[in-house]
């Protein structure tokens, strides 16, 4: 269930860091010696990672290009040249 809220990767990721935080507090606090969390990390399946296909030059001069010609959206053209050039993304 847990796993449809969110990527398998982090899902993955906070059971680990879970097990670890079970396994730190064990000792100092005095919890149970078995860990609850243990192995749980293993359950989730993670799809391989996508491979990042950049705009080729063609791409980004075309985009430029409709940009800067259309009316209402010209005032963006900078906007999108700094994302551009410096590799910005939203996310």
């Amino acid at each position: 269930m847990y796993q449809k809220t969110v990527a398998g990767r982090t899902a993955k990721e906070r059971c680990w860091l879970i097990q670890s935080c079970w396994d730190w507090a064990k000792d100092k606090y005095h919890l149970a010696d078995e860990n609850p969390w243990a192995g749980s990390a293993t359950r989730f399946q993670i799809s391989p990672r996508q491979q990042v296909k950049p705009f080729t030059v063609a791409e980004v001069q075309a985009i430029r290009s409709a940009i800067a010609s259309h009316p209402q959206y010209c005032h963006y053209s900078d906007f999108v040249s700094f994302l551009v050039n410096t590799g910005c993304r939203f996310g």
